[in-house]
């Protein structure tokens, strides 16, 4: 039975994220290791949304070729261990359907043995003009062995190729179509370590008032970034994180979004009053 997830609709555009391990976010105005099936970067192009945001876009043209294929791969970013002894990782981004036609999104992984899994259910984005968050759990009984000798643990484990494609049916090929493959922010967040991650940070006052202090224990913090509960992005800072300013935020409940080291991202209730 194929998946049908509960769309978050983002009321802004894309997010804006430093280049990290197992993180992009084309913000770098480069295309960060992501290249079509065999190496190439045919059609695939840097867009920019009207906040000057970039995002990744690959224009397919319906041959049954590498331009008409929708999919892309990363040698470079996500090289890891999904598995790390706790549960799996999850790995997250946001896409927009533009197109005619319902996208079915798979997440592929290889190994340096080029053994090969695809995700067995697919994510069904349908048509929209919104951007929207997918959430993929890098379990192993989510997965298919396509080929190979070794076992989807293995895999998950020994990553070498993170592939993103649209495709109805089990494959670790895209679908040749006519339509756009746009898509931006992709990211790991790491399950069973987070929640040690989680423990060790420490909000104050909370709930606040016109300043918040993040601290952390002994990790190193990246960026943060505030969102309401409908996902729009409220303040994003890169330094001073022990006082955030809170004064021009209306008062309410929201999201604190800290991207730690290592491209690890941690979510925290916060209410301003």
């Amino acid at each position: 039975m194929r998946h049908f997830f509960t769309i978050l609709m983002l009321l802004i555009t894309t997010f804006c994220f430093s280049q990290s391990q197992g993180y992009t976010d084309f913000e770098s105005e480069t295309l960060e290791g992501w290249v079509n099936s065999d190496n190439s970067t045919t059609n695939i192009t840097l867009e920019q949304n009207e906040n000057n945001y970039s995002y990744l876009r690959k224009q397919c043209n319906g041959m049954n070729t590498i331009s008409g294929e929708m999919s892309i791969r990363n040698i470079t970013w996500f090289q890891d261990n999904y598995i790390n002894g706790s549960g799996a990782a999850q790995i997250n981004g946001v896409i927009k359907n533009t197109n005619s036609f319902d996208i079915y999104l798979r997440l592929g992984f290889s190994d340096f043995d080029n053994t090969k899994i695809i995700l067995t259910d697919p994510i069904i984005i349908p048509q929209t003009d919104n951007w929207v968050v997918f959430e993929i759990n890098t379990t192993s009984i989510d997965f298919t062995l396509i080929e190979g000798t070794n076992t989807i643990e293995n895999v998950l484990s020994n990553i070498y190729e993170m592939r993103l494609l649209h495709n109805e049916n089990i494959s670790f090929d895209g679908a040749y179509e006519t339509g756009f493959f746009e898509i931006d922010d992709i990211g790991t967040t790491y399950l069973g370590i987070n929640d040690f991650l989680y423990n060790s940070i420490e909000l104050y006052p909370n709930p606040a008032q016109d300043n918040i202090s993040v601290k952390t224990e002994n990790m190193s913090i990246n960026k943060i970034e505030i969102f309401s509960l409908l996902g729009n992005k409220i303040k994003i800072q890169y330094h001073e994180f022990e006082n955030i300013n809170l004064t021009n935020i209306e008062s309410g409940v929201y999201l604190l979004k800290i991207y730690a080291e290592n491209g690890k991202i941690l979510t925290k209730k916060i209410v301003k009053q």
